[in-house]
């Protein structure tokens, strides 16, 4: 696992650091529910064609943030299996798995 605060500046843009995941491979989790929403960052992780779950569970504290994605991993590795990158899902607070944009490249 790699923590954005270790690998980034505080200052790199969406754009930059959503490149090197796709380049890299990586599989991103964010708290941002705008991500999809704003064009220049979606087409950035569709270009560098990234995984992308984002957990939606409101004022979750971190613990809580923690549960939902552990007890959601065994349906974001089945998900990960049955879809190639790019595409954007949602983790729910209580750990389900739902699409929210999927790119057929």
């Amino acid at each position: 696992m790699v923590r954005h605060k270790d690998r980034f500046s505080h200052d790199i843009s969406d754009v930059e650091w959503l490149t090197v995941a796709g380049n890299d491979g990586w599989v991103v989790f964010t708290r941002d529910k705008n991500i999809r929403l704003r064009p220049i960052e979606r087409d950035a992780l569709i270009s560098a064609k990234v995984a992308v779950f984002v957990f939606t569970g409101g004022n979750a504290s971190g613990v809580e943030t923690t549960e939902a994605i552990v007890h959601a991993l065994p349906k974001v590795d089945r998900f990960l299996k049955l879809n190639a990158p790019p595409f954007i899902c949602r983790i729910t607070a209580n750990g389900q798995v739902e699409s929210l944009l999927t790119i057929k490249t």
